[in-house]
C-alpha cells in the first residue's frame, strides 16, 4: 500500500527571479496560433483573497510548485496547447482544487509535495474524499496531465481511479413540436432581414447623393429623403474607401458641424429629422447587427444538429467550407467546419437555392461581410479578433462609442441585446408562448361551438439553449430511422457507438423516453379506471394523439367511420397533404386505402379483414404490373411494406385464412383492387 510520507513542517516560498517564459506556452489554435498561454499560477501560487470577478466564490489561496509545474509543461502543452486562451485558463483553474489539498497535507505534518515523484496514488482518494471535492472536468483535467507528464518521465502510473461524469438533471427540453415552432419564427425573422437589406438597398439605388448636391440644397428643410441618405452613405463608402463612416464622418461630408456648441457629437437625426435614418439604421441597411447574426445561427443550428461552437469557427475565407455534390442541377451542397475538440470535420448536407437553408444563410452573411473583412485587413476599422475575421461570416457593426466591428463568439451568441438577463432563446420562446396561448384559446372556443374535443394546450418552454437543437437533431434522426443507432452516429457526428449511446441516455432522448413511459401509463390507468377495459388500438391513439371523444369511441363500437381499410381516423376531414393534397377540409379523406402510411390512422382488432383486403389487391396489382413499373411505383411499395409490419401484429393463421378469402373473390372477379387515388370517399 502507498503511504503519504511525514515531515517535520517547513515554509515555503516562491523563488525569487523566476524566468516567466519558462510558464508560457505558444497556442496552437488556429484562430489564436502562437498567442502566450500563462500556467504561471500552479508555479508561483495565488492570494487568500481576490477582488472583482470570482471574489465570491474564491475558495483561498494555496502556494506555487515550480519544480512540478515545469515538470508538467510538456503535458499541458500537448493536452490543452490547441484550447483557446480562455479554455486554457479553465484547463489551468482545475488544478487550484488540488494544490490546496497539498497544502492541508502539508500543514498537517506530511511532506512537501514539490516534483512529480511526490504525487501518490493516495492523493487521489483524499481529493475525491475531501471536504473540497473535485468536479468532474477539474479531475479528469488534473488525472491526464499528471499520468501522461509521469509516463514522459519514465516513472510509473499513477492509478488514481476514474471518477464517473455526474448526470446532469435534465431541464425542460424542448420537444420536436416546439422546436418546430421556433424554426418557423426564426425563418420568419431571416426573411424580414433580406427584406430590410433589400428595401436599403432600392432607397440607395433611387436616392440622389447629396455629396453632388449643391451645400444650400442639402438644409433639412429641402427635402432630404432617407433614400437620400442612403445613397450618399454609399456613395461616402465608396469615395473615402472606409466601409463604416460614421455619423460625424458623414456630417462633414455634408458640411455639418460634427459637435455640438457644448462638444457633444451631433446625431444625425437631430440634423435630419427623418425617422429610421440614424447612423445604426443607414449600417443595418448594409451589414448584419448583432440580433440578426443571431437569427442566422440559431436557423443553422436548428436545421444542421452542429455544435455551437463548430459553426462559430466555420472558415468561409476559402471555398472549401462549401462542396457541390453531383450534378449542378442537383443543387446538393456538403457544409464543412473543423471540430477541434474531437480533431475532427462536421459535416452537413443541404440544399443551396433556398434562402433560409444553411448554405444560403453562410453565404449572403459572407457576402454582407465582405467590406468589413477587407477593412479591417487595410487597417480602416478596428476589431479586437482581426485573425478571426479573416475567416468569418459572424461579423457586427458596433456604432455606440465610435465605430468597431466584433464577432460573435461562445459567450454572446445566447445573450439578448435588449435584455442581458434573458438569453435570446428564451426572449423568442415567450414572445411565441404569448402567440400560441392567443391562438389556444381561439380554438378552445372554436372546438366549443362545433362541439368537438380541446385541442391540446401549449406547453411553456423553460429555458431553451442552442444545445437542445442539437439534442433535438440527433433524437429525431434516431426515431425517423427506426431507433438506428448507426443513423444517429453519424447524425451527432461522433466517432464511435459508445458516445452517441452515452449522449442519447443523457440528453433530450432519455427526457423523450421518461415522457412517453409516462404518457402510457397515464393513458393505460386512465382506460382501466373509465372503461374497465384497455384497447391496445385506443391506447396507443391516446399516446400518440392525445385525445379520442367518446363520440368516435361510440361509432367505431358500431361500426361507423370506418375507413376503407377498417380502420379508425382521428380526423378524415382533414388528412395529411401527402395523403390526400388536394383535400380542403369539405369532405372526408379520399385516399382512405394508405391508412397504414397516416399517422392519423388507428389499427382495431377489426381491421384484420379490410387490411388482407388491401394486401391481396397490393398482390394483384404487382402481378399485373411489369417489373419495370412497379419499381418506380415507390408509393405502392411502401404501402406494402407497412401493410405488412401493420399485419404481423395479428394472428398468422386468422391473418392467411382472410388473405385467401380476398384472393378467391379478387381471381373470381367479385372484388376490383383499387388502382388509383381518390376512388374511395367514407360514406
Amino acid at each position: 500500500m502507498i503511504t503519504l510520507r511525514k515531515a517535520a513542517q517547513v515554509m515555503h516560498k516562491p523563488p525569487q527571479n523566476a524566468n516567466e517564459s519558462r510558464f508560457l506556452l505558444a497556442c496552437r489554435h488556429a484562430d489564436y496560433a502562437g498567442e502566450p498561454l500563462d500556467f504561471a499560477e500552479i508555479a508561483h501560487g495565488a492570494p487568500h483573497q481576490i477582488r472583482g470577478k470570482g471574489a465570491a466564490k474564491w475558495l483561498g489561496g494555496f502556494r506555487g510548485r515550480p519544480v512540478l509545474a515545469l515538470q508538467l509543461r510538456e503535458a499541458i502543452s500537448l493536452h490543452f496547447g490547441a484550447n483557446k486562451p480562455h479554455a486554457f485558463a479553465r484547463r489551468i483553474a482545475s488544478f487550484r482544487g488540488l494544490w490546496r489539498l497539498f497544502d492541508r497535507l502539508e500543514n498537517a505534518g506530511l511532506e512537501p509535495i514539490e516534483a512529480l515523484a511526490d504525487v501518490e496514488m493516495a492523493h487521489g482518494s483524499l481529493w475525491l474524499r475531501s471536504e473540497q471535492p473535485p468536479a468532474y472536468s477539474d479531475y479528469a483535467t488534473a488525472r491526464i496531465a499528471l499520468e501522461t507528464a509521469r509516463e514522459l518521465a519514465g516513472l510509473d502510473p499513477l492509478a488514481w481511479m476514474t471518477l464517473r461524469k455526474t448526470e446532469k438533471k435534465l431541464g425542460d427540453v424542448a420537444t420536436r413540436e416546439q422546436a418546430h415552432r421556433i424554426y418557423h419564427a426564426l425563418k420568419r425573422r431571416v426573411y424580414a432581414t433580406y427584406d430590410r437589406w433589400r428595401n436599403a438597398d432600392e432607397l440607395a439605388a433611387s436616392g440622389r447623393n447629396l455629396l453632388e448636391v449643391p451645400k444650400e440644397e442639402r438644409c433639412p428643410h429641402s427635402g432630404v429623403t432617407a433614400a437620400d441618405l442612403h445613397a450618399t452613405y454609399r456613395a461616402l463608402i465608396t469615395a473615402s474607401g472606409n466601409p463604416v463612416p460614421s455619423a460625424a464622418d458623414l456630417l462633414v461630408a455634408l458640411g455639418h458641424e460634427p459637435f455640438t456648441k457644448y462638444g457633444r457629437k451631433r446625431a444625425l437625426g437631430s440634423v435630419y429629422s427623418l425617422r429610421g435614418t440614424g447612423i445604426s439604421d443607414l449600417i443595418a441597411g448594409l451589414y448584419p447587427t448583432q440580433s440578426v447574426l443571431q437569427d442566422f445561427f440559431h436557423l443553422f443550428l436548428i436545421q444542421t444538429g452542429w455544435n455551437p461552437q463548430v459553426l462559430l469557427d466555420i472558415d468561409v475565407s476559402t471555398a472549401a467550407w462549401a462542396t457541390r455534390i453531383g450534378r449542378p442541377e442537383a443543387d446538393i451542397y456538403r457544409l464543412i467546419s473543423f471540430k477541434v475538440r474531437s480533431g475532427e470535420w462536421q459535416t452537413t448536407i443541404c440544399r443551396g437555392k433556398p434562402s433560409h437553408f444553411p448554405y444560403q444563410l453562410i453565404t449572403r452573411l459572407h457576402e454582407r461581410t465582405r467590406p468589413l473583412r477587407n477593412g479591417i485587413a487595410a487597417g480602416l476599422i478596428p476589431c479586437s479578433k482581426p485573425k478571426i475575421a479573416h475567416r468569418s461570416p459572424w461579423l457586427y457593426v458596433l456604432s455606440l462609442r465610435g465605430i468597431s466591428v466584433e464577432l460573435l463568439h461562445e459567450k454572446n451568441y445566447h445573450p439578448d441585446t435588449a435584455h442581458r438577463d434573458s438569453s435570446y432563446l428564451s426572449t423568442l420562446v415567450d414572445e411565441l408562448n404569448r402567440s400560441d396561448r392567443a391562438k389556444y384559446e381561439m380554438q378552445c372556443h372554436e372546438a366549443k361551438e362545433a362541439h368537438e374535443a380541446a385541442p391540446e394546450p401549449p406547453v411553456p418552454i423553460g429555458n431553451v439553449t442552442a444545445s437542445d437543437f442539437r439534442d433535438i437533431y440527433i433524437g429525431n434522426e434516431f426515431l425517423q430511422s427506426g431507433y438506428n443507432l448507426v443513423i444517429a452516429k453519424l447524425a451527432a457526428g461522433h466517432s464511435n457507438m459508445s458516445s452517441i449511446r452515452r449522449y442519447l441516455a443523457t440528453r433530450a432522448w432519455r427526457r423523450h423516453s421518461e415522457a412517453s413511459v409516462r404518457k402510457l401509463m397515464d393513458h393505460l390507468w386512465g382506460e382501466i379506471e373509465t372503461h374497465r377495459i384497455c384497447d391496445p388500438a385506443i391506447l396507443r391513439a391516446l399516446c400518440d394523439r392525445g385525445v379520442i371523444t367518446e363520440q368516435q369511441r361510440e361509432r367505431w363500437a358500431r361500426g361507423k367511420d370506418k375507413t376503407y381499410l377498417g380502420m379508425g381516423c382521428v380526423n378524415s376531414m382533414n388528412p395529411p397533404k401527402y395523403i390526400d393534397p388536394t383535400n380542403d377540409g369539405t369532405h372526408p379523406c379520399r385516399n382512405q386505402h394508405r391508412c397504414t402510411i397516416c399517422e392519423r390512422g388507428i389499427v382495431l382488432p377489426e381491421s384484420l379483414t379490410d387490411l388482407c383486403k388491401r394486401e391481396a389487391e397490393i398482390e394483384s396489382l404487382r402481378i399485373a404490373m411489369s417489373l419495370v413499373a412497379w419499381e418506380r411505383s415507390e408509393d405502392l411499395q411502401d404501402e406494402e411494406f407497412r401493410l405488412h409490419g401493420t399485419l404481423a401484429q395479428f394472428d398468422q393463421i386468422e391473418r392467411a385464412s382472410h388473405l385467401e378469402h380476398w384472393r378467391k373473390e379478387i381471381l373470381a372477379g367479385r372484388h376490383q383492387p383499387l388502382e388509383w387515388e381518390g376512388m374511395h370517399v367514407a360514406g
